[in-house]
């Protein structure tokens, strides 16, 4: 468990905080907590279990990179997810809260096995790469509010079978690509460019 508020006061978990620190199983990150940054428990291949505060805005890149935990609750403070923030974690389903905006370039990439993730309406950006060889994901529906997606954002999803993409997207570049099982797919009207 980190300390809380310093006196009174928020506080970020810095760069590298416990990087690569082994023996960890367990973390809490108290309230008070407004940011995770670059890397700060990237590597720590024993953390199973991940508590985050309802104050944090920002998980940043890399934080919890390669991290073994099956589960984690984004809390609905959180604005932004960073760049490979949990890419090729243990995670098994991801709700993403509608505070999200941002969800960076491969944040979980390689999460061999992520089964269901939820998007919800305010996201506005999906990074490139962000769900690229999450193979055991099943079916996505990416909301209305979503304008911006990035390249192969999900691609290589090998056990995708249904994907919706909602109206604010007008342009789409390898969105699926590499995913063998895709059998329905809905496309928005305003589509512009595949």
């Amino acid at each position: 468990v980190l300390p809380s508020y310093v006196n009174g006061n928020t506080y970020e978990v810095c760069d590298y905080a416990l990087h690569g620190v082994y023996g960890i199983t367990s973390l809490t990150i108290p309230e008070g907590v407004t940011s995770i940054g670059t890397s700060a428990f990237d590597f720590c291949f024993s953390l199973a279990e991940i508590e985050l505060p309802t104050t944090l805005e920002v998980i940043g890149e890399r934080a919890f990179y390669a991290c073994p935990a099956k589960s984690i609750s984004i809390p609905s403070s959180v604005r932004e997810i960073g760049k490979s923030a949990f890419s090729m974690s243990a995670i098994e389903s991801i709700s993403i809260p509608a505070s999200v905006e941002v969800i960076g370039e491969y944040a979980f990439q390689r999460c061999e096995m992520l089964a269901s993730v939820e998007l919800n309406e305010g996201l506005k950006t999906i990074g490139m790469c962000a769900f690229d060889n999450c193979t055991s994901l099943e079916e996505i529906d990416i909301p209305n509010t979503v304008t911006s997606l990035g390249i192969r954002s999900f691609a290589l999803c090998t056990s995708l079978t249904r994907a919706s993409v909602g109206n604010g997207v007008t342009t789409i570049t390898y969105l699926f690509e590499g995913c063998t099982l895709l059998a329905d797919v809905t496309l928005p009207s305003g589509l512009k460019e595949i």
